[in-house]
C-alpha cells in the first residue's frame, strides 16, 4: 500500500527534452558504487564538460565511491545520496541522470524531491509495485542500454550530441600514495571482473605480455569468480586472493 501511495504522490509534469542543448548543470546516479563503473562514469563527465562549456557536473556518492570521484577533476561536486540531500539539493540541477538498472523506494524519493529541470532514466526492470509505466518521477525512460557500453550512455539520451570517440576517463593521481613497499617497480591492479561481465583470460593473458616490463609489476584481484572456469596462463593462482601475474615468481598480497 505505502509504495502505491508512493508511486501516487511522486509524480512530476513532464519536462521538455530541449534543456539538455542549454544545460548548466547535471547531476549524476552511477550505475553502482563500484569501482568499475565509477571508473566509467567519468568518461560521461568527460563528454558533458566538453560538450557544455561552463556545465556544472556533480555524482551522487556514498562511503564506497567517495574517495574515485574525489580524484575525478570533472566532478565539480560530490553530492552525498540521501533523502536529506536531496532536499538541500532541489532545484540546484538542471539534468539529473539516474543510471541504475533497478527501481527502489529512496532512489524514487531522491529523484522527486530533487526537483530539476530534466529526469532521465534508462531502462528499469520493473518490480510488483514499480515499473516504467507507473513511476511517473522521471521525465524520460532511455530504453535499449544493452545497445552501448557503458560509457555511452549519453547516445540514448536528448545529450546524445555529447558523445564523442574515443572515450576518455579521467582521474588524477592521489597526493598521498599507497605506503605498501613499491621496491621501484610500477604496480597495477588488475580488476577483470565487472558486476555484468568479465574479460576473457586469454585476452587479460596478452593485455599483460603486451605490456610486461621489468619495471611493471601486475596483481590480480581475485574475488572468487575465478573459481570455476579458472583465469589461464599464470595469470591467477586461486589458493591467495590477489597474486601478482607477470614473469617472475608468484606471491600473494
Amino acid at each position: 500500500m505505502f509504495k502505491k501511495l508512493l508511486v501516487f504522490l511522486c509524480r512530476r509534469p513532464k519536462a521538455d527534452p530541449s534543456v539538455c542543448s542549454r544545460a548548466r548543470s547535471v547531476l549524476i546516479r552511477p550505475l553502482s558504487p563500484a569501482l568499475g563503473d565509477g571508473i566509467m562514469t567519468t568518461a560521461a563527465l568527460a563528454q558533458l564538460k566538453e560538450a557544455l562549456p561552463g556545465v556544472r557536473t556533480g555524482v551522487i556518492v556514498n562511503e564506497r565511491n567517495r574517495d574515485l570521484f574525489a580524484l575525478c577533476p570533472l566532478a565539480d561536486e560530490l553530492v552525498p545520496d540521501g533523502l536529506t540531500s536531496a532536499l538541500r539539493q532541489r532545484g540546484r540541477w538542471d539534468i539529473y541522470l539516474d543510471y541504475p538498472r533497478t527501481f527502489n523506494t529512496t532512489a524514487i524519493l531522491f529523484a522527486f524531491l530533487l526537483r530539476p529541470l530534466l529526469s532521465v532514466a534508462f531502462d528499469k526492470e520493473n518490480k510488483k509495485a514499480y515499473t516504467s509505466s507507473s513511476v511517473k518521477v522521471y521525465d524520460l525512460y532511455c530504453p535499449n542500454r544493452a545497445m552501448y557500453h557503458l560509457n555511452s550512455y549519453l547516445k540514448l539520451t536528448p545529450l546524445a550530441f555529447a558523445v564523442k570517440e574515443p572515450v576518455h576517463y579521467v582521474l588524477r593521481a592521489p597526493q598521498t600514495l599507497n605506503p605498501y613497499p613499491q621496491d621501484g617497480k610500477i604496480n597495477i591492479l588488475l580488476a577483470p571482473w565487472g558486476s555484468t561481465r568479465r574479460l576473457e583470460p586469454r585476452l587479460l593473458a596478452q593485455a599483460v605480455a603486451a605490456n610486461a616490463a621489468p619495471d611493471v609489476r601486475f596483481w590480480l584481484l581475485n574475488d572468487g569468480k575465478s573459481e570455476g572456469g579458472g583465469v589461464s596462463a599464470g595469470i591467477a593462482d586461486r589458493h591467495h586472493k590477489s597474486r601478482y601475474c607477470a614473469g617472475e615468481k608468484s606471491f600473494p598480497v
